[in-house]
């Protein structure tokens, strides 16, 4: 049973960024661009404890992990989850 903070759907929107240009490239005629890698974002919510992920491209090596430990990371997940689903509910999605 899913518990906390939906999931974003970080990696899903930038997915359907590059097909959507894809498929604009293909309607108008001109050269499809090649995608940027994919990246990932990850901030969980462990309790008291949180674990910031953050990896691009997201395959090895360039991964970066940073353990941080205290309740204010907890109050950031939920912080960064309101931004997220806000700015995908508004079609803000140029915003970083």
């Amino acid at each position: 049973m899913p518990t906390g903070v939906p999931k974003t759907g970080y990696m899903t929107v930038e997915m359907a960024k590059n097909a959507a240009r894809t498929i604009v490239a293909d309607i108008t005629g001109k050269p499809v661009s090649e995608p940027e890698p994919l990246g990932v974002l990850c901030l969980v919510d462990m309790g008291n404890s949180a674990v910031f992920a953050k990896a691009k491209p997201l395959l090895p090596p360039r991964q970066e992990t940073v353990w941080k430990k205290g309740i204010i990371y907890k109050w950031g997940k939920h912080a960064f989850e309101r931004y997220f689903l806000w700015k995908m509910k508004n079609g803000l999605t140029q915003l970083p």
